[in-house]
């Protein structure tokens, strides 16, 4: 953690599923990849024309992989803010006053059924940020939205968040 930070955690996507999925289809574009390209026999039953081969490598065989092995939910609480980005896909973080914040609470939350999964996403009760598990902080804002972030120390979180919102609280 760096200094004045009251939480910090990363969370990265490496589940077994995904794992798999993710390495099963590029290892798949790798070899149909060496077959068609560099063994010259055609890949499939209805084999597509060598550019497209070299596409599939590039986005499937390549990006795809490298994007999922950089892809990670950071979150910062510090004494005045709660911060929190989704990298690659947000390069910058998104910030919420600690003002804002009217709960904090640590919750157990159903992905598949309230959100659709992981990730970046909409649900009934508003945007969630989520890698993995069923553990998170749902925060409800002063504005009426809440938001909910995925955390594998969610208790921890919510402690912070809420020393966070009783330090923004100011004294009458």
């Amino acid at each position: 953690m760096r200094e004045g930070e009251l939480f910090s955690e990363v969370q990265w996507f490496r589940t077994r599923s995904l794992l798999m999925l993710v390495w099963g289809i590029a290892l798949l574009v790798w070899y149909g990849f060496y077959l068609q390209i560099v063994a010259g026999v055609p890949f499939g039953d209805n084999p597509g024309p060598d550019w497209m081969m070299w596409v599939l490598l590039a986005a499937c065989g390549i990006v795809m992989p490298a994007f999922f092995l950089i892809l990670r939910l950071e979150v910062r609480v510090n004494s005045g803010r709660l911060f929190y980005r989704m990298y690659p896909i947000h390069l910058q973080f998104r910030g919420v006053s600690c003002h804002e914040i009217a709960v904090a609470e640590a919750v157990s939350y159903r992905p598949l059924g309230g959100y659709g999964g992981w990730g970046i996403r909409r649900g009934r009760e508003g945007l969630a940020y989520t890698v993995s598990g069923n553990r998170g902080v749902r925060i409800s804002l002063a504005d009426g939205t809440s938001l909910l972030i995925g955390s594998q120390r969610a208790d921890e979180l919510a402690a912070a968040l809420s020393g966070c919102i009783s330090e923004s609280v100011l004294p009458e």
